[in-house]
């Protein structure tokens, strides 16, 4: 998104860079914490979240929004309003043909107990695998990446302790995140291991690089982590048919011009990953 972080003027400007893609096709976010994270009381807080936001103790929740707390995004995006407790455009879900899409935000509590998490499990629930035999996952802040930043990567064990469970529960295929500015790709993985054959993990991807620099850390060990490299680039999916998915990231290099180039790819099956 724009990282504006209290800056209108940026809003704007960022709008008008995205205009060309997104007055052509449905352009669908899901909410970081450079557009929500507050530290402040705020009534105006377009959750309802009382007090100075979510800070749970095993995260780097802080202020990263510089004071937007989610404002500027929630009036200038509409996104689907898809079942009861739903709040786009921060939590939502739709269906593009075979394929359920469902947007979290981790900038909000998703653990049990929780209304996301109420919602989530409704929605993951409700889901007809006849029709959409696929279900993609959307959020910021990755459950699994491996980068060697301590504090980032305690957030991602606790999304995997929030809800982790419920994903490989109702047989999640891919999980598409951001706020790492590299890219990554696992195994298809099931708390923490990779899964033989595939069957019954998720396939876990951050996306990160489309546009602000790129990280430039080594990783942690982590056997999951199947690929990995910091360039900027973007990724695209295409569904084939109702049992196989394709998964490609583009690196994208100024040098030739045109160099842009799948350096990743792999096929999904509704069952496992080949």
């Amino acid at each position: 998104l724009s990282y504006a972080m209290g800056g209108a003027h940026v809003w704007d400007k960022w709008l008008w860079l995205i205009e060309p893609v997104a007055t052509r096709v449905p352009y669908m976010l899901g909410v970081g914490n450079h557009e929500y994270d507050h530290a402040a009381i705020s009534d105006r807080d377009p959750t309802n979240v009382t007090g100075n936001g979510y800070h749970p103790t095993w995260g780097n929740y802080g202020d990263d929004s510089m004071g937007e707390c989610g404002v500027p995004l929630a009036r200038r995006f509409r996104m689907p309003d898809s079942s009861s407790g739903s709040l786009p455009p921060f939590w939502f879900s739709y269906d593009v043909q075979l394929t359920h899409f469902v947007h979290v935000s981790t900038e909000h509590d998703c653990a049990p107990g929780s209304r996301q998490y109420a919602w989530l499990q409704g929605d993951l629930r409700a889901v007809d695998r006849a029709s959409t035999p696929w279900i993609v996952l959307v959020g910021h802040r990755a459950m699994y990446n491996s980068e060697a930043y301590m504090d980032d990567y305690n957030v991602s064990l606790g999304l995997q302790r929030a809800f982790e469970h419920l994903l490989l529960r109702y047989s999640v295929n891919l999980a598409i995140w951001g706020h790492y500015h590299a890219y990554q790709r696992t195994c298809a993985v099931a708390r923490g291991r990779c899964v033989p054959g595939g069957r019954g993990g998720i396939v876990h991807v951050t996306v990160g690089s489309a546009g602000a620099d790129v990280d430039g850390d080594a990783l942690f060990p982590a056997q999951w982590s199947a690929f990995f490299k910091n360039t900027y680039g973007f990724a695209r999916v295409c569904v084939a048919n109702a049992t196989h998915m394709q998964w490609e990231f583009v690196e994208n290099r100024a040098e030739p011009v045109g160099g842009a180039r799948v350096i990743d790819h792999v096929w999904l099956t509704a069952a496992h990953t080949d």
